[in-house]
């Protein structure tokens, strides 16, 4: 009934087929029922209403923050990878889309000499998880650049958040305490050079290869950090670098990192 209702009203592409393992960065999971990809903004809005009362829908992004149950999911996965606009930008404000990679869309604003993300640009995620998980490394986190974002809530209600009404803390943020669907993101830009951009974001992936297993199947740091510990050193401080069971292991180069 779904998957009649998406073709026949050309809502975006639908597949039986996929699974959890096809779509993660830790490269696990079972088949997922229905996966769906729409074409448009306001064509997921009419799937959503028409399909959120008879199915369970779970967003995904870049699959690298998420842990799959080897069990078949009987709902709807839906991923935002081939809407057609990925952001615009007036000024320096940019209006990034949902399934759109922040360091695909760091390195397109760049030509623009645009820049003021580069700490964060390495994290392999879309703007729909960034903002969900306040995402942030070297000392920067989405939340400190972020205007506004556009939500969907599971009543298919459509709100512009303010940063401020997005709660955001370490790691969370009003996204995930309601469980709301990312739109779009209101971003502030700064002003800067295409070259010195290109220099930040490339010293800062050095950084990332020399201390992250970023070769392997994994889905990023594991755990918070502690107000007085780094979670990778607690873990290292009890002798579980390299630690396996099976095939799951804990990283020899990042403790803070579970791989496949």
């Amino acid at each position: 009934m779904i998957v009649d209702y998406i073709k026949k009203n050309n809502l975006g592409e639908v597949y039986l087929n996929k699974t959890f393992y096809d779509l993660t960065t830790l490269k696990i999971g079972g088949k997922i029922s229905l996966y769906y990809l729409p074409n448009s903004i306001e064509n997921f809005y009419k799937f959503f209403s028409f399909a959120s009362p008879i199915k369970p829908i779970f967003i995904i992004g870049s699959g690298s923050n998420v842990l799959a149950n080897d069990d078949d999911y009987d709902g709807i996965v839906v991923s935002f990878k081939d809407l057609p606009i990925k952001f615009t930008a007036v000024g320096n404000v940019a209006t990034i889309y949902a399934g759109c990679k922040l360091t695909e869309f760091v390195f397109k604003i760049a030509r623009n000499n645009l820049g003021g993300l580069e700490d964060i640009c390495g994290i392999p995620g879309t703007i729909g998880g960034m903002v969900a998980m306040n995402a942030g490394s070297f000392g920067m986190t989405i939340s400190d650049c972020l205007i506004s974002a556009d939500c969907l809530d599971r009543q298919g209600n459509i709100k512009t958040y303010s940063n401020a009404e997005l709660l955001f803390g370490y790691r969370s943020s009003l996204v995930r305490m309601k469980d709301l669907i990312v739109i779009s993101a209101k971003i502030k830009l700064v002003p800067k050079e295409q070259s010195l951009i290109k220099n930040l974001v490339s010293e800062n992936m050095k950084k990332r290869l020399k201390n992250q297993p970023l070769n392997s199947m994994n889905a990023g740091c594991a755990f918070k950090n502690n107000i007085n510990h780094s979670a990778w050193s607690l873990i290292d401080g009890v002798n579980l670098r390299g630690y396996a069971i099976d095939d799951a292991a804990v990283s020899e180069k990042h403790c803070n990192f579970l791989i496949n």
